[in-house]
């Protein structure tokens, strides 16, 4: 996959989503919710990793 591929995709969306939104604060709001949902979805991938560090130690840890 060329690397451009994906900041080209996600430009494309937000030109769509601005013509189809035309209303300023609307376009806001969903800017702002899609921030939102970033923020949660990094969150959570965050959490992912410190539960299966702390499984991956408890895994070495127990006896054999």
């Amino acid at each position: 996959m060329d690397y451009c591929n994906l900041p080209v995709a996600v430009s494309a969306a937000a030109c769509f989503i601005a013509k189809e939104v035309q209303n300023n604060a609307d376009l806001l709001l969903v800017a702002r919710v899609l921030r939102q949902l970033a923020y949660t979805l990094e969150t959570i991938a965050a959490q992912r990793e410190i539960c299966e560090r702390k499984q991956e130690e408890v895994k070495n840890e127990s006896p054999k």
